[in-house]
């Protein structure tokens, strides 16, 4: 029996036949030229095009099927199968370059604490950074902005790592029970996975020498219209903030800016109103938080984002053996 690879690159698709023909080739490539074992798997969402004839159509690239469309949340199950020691999330509209795997895989070596290492993530139909450089500011709710860190010269600190183009310890991932099923939507579970990966003292990494081409939106817009995809982003940013605000007085602080916002946009009071469902899911998440992590505040996270912001890329060892 092979033994497992070190890194494994995992594509994520729902009948993206099309898409992976022209970016699965990147993939494999990238893999091929990694410095230690890597190996490219692709999730299948139970796709009703030609998609794992496609995938049947690479050798060198194994299927992990699903018989439903499980969307991100794929990934939580798709990790326990697969034995690794990091593992890479792609989008199928993504195309890595094909030395990508390298300055990733060092800079997660440096630090037994990083969880995630992401790069540079460029719309290639506009030329401009989608996300990598991402900055994270308070104002009552956390504000992320795309380029805030461009121009870094060495990794760095960030909030979060993309959920589409991204390198993360598959250990930690699965003691974090992976991407938090209960949001329904299709945007800010990367950035909830960071948040609360930061919340038990781990890392996430921008390194400014890795970049990722991004067929901006292609997977997106066929799984949501634009207003449904807006409405599950609005739940999913609010059901974030309501179980990651461990400090009483954080979360007092969000709720009176949430106030404020509302009285600009009143059509939030009845969005609200499709979050009650999910509060008791948000109050035992929150109290299981605290528990294992304290009432840590959103000054003490941000202290730990900027308290360090280079990191090391040299290390003596990798980030630990495979494991199941």
């Amino acid at each position: 029996m092979a033994s497992a690879p070190e890194i494994a690159l995992v594509v994520l698709n729902w009948n993206g036949a099309d898409l992976m023909r022209v970016h699965l080739p990147a993939v494999v490539e990238a893999a091929r030229r990694a410095p230690v074992d890597t190996r490219v798997y692709v999730i299948d969402n139970a796709s009703e095009d030609d998609s794992r004839a496609v995938i049947a159509s690479f050798e060198e690239v194994q299927l992990v099927a699903f018989d439903d469309n499980r969307k991100l949340h794929a990934y939580n199950e798709a990790v326990r199968r697969i034995q690794c020691t990091a593992f890479m999330m792609l989008n199928n509209d993504v195309s890595p370059a094909t030395d990508v795997v390298g300055p990733m895989w060092e800079a997660m070596c440096a630090d037994p604490s990083v969880f995630a290492v992401g790069g540079e993530v460029i719309d290639t139909a506009s030329g401009e950074v989608d996300s990598g450089p991402t900055g994270a500011r308070w104002e009552r709710q956390w504000i992320l902005e795309p380029t805030a860190l461009a121009g870094a010269t060495e990794p760095i600190n960030v909030a979060y790592v993309s959920g589409g183009a991204g390198l993360y310890r598959r250990d930690m991932f699965l003691k974090l029970g992976g991407f938090w099923d209960a949001l329904p939507g299709l945007y800010w579970e990367d950035v909830e996975l960071g948040l609360r990966a930061w919340l038990h003292g781990w890392r996430s990494v921008f390194h400014p020498d890795v970049r990722f081409d991004h067929a901006s939106g292609s997977t997106v817009r066929r799984s949501l219209n634009p207003y449904l995809r807006e409405f599950r982003t609005y739940q999913n940013v609010r059901l974030t903030h309501w179980a990651l605000l461990l400090d009483g007085a954080d979360l007092r602080d969000y709720l009176v800016g949430e106030l404020r916002r509302s009285l600009r946009k009143p059509y939030y009071y009845a969005t609200v109103l499709t979050l009650a469902r999910w509060l008791r899911v948000v109050g035992r998440r929150r109290r299981a938080l605290r528990a294992s992590c304290g009432p840590v505040r959103v000054a003490d996270l941000q202290a730990r984002w900027n308290g360090a912001d280079a990191v090391r890329t040299t290390a003596p060892s990798a980030p630990g053996a495979a494991t199941s």
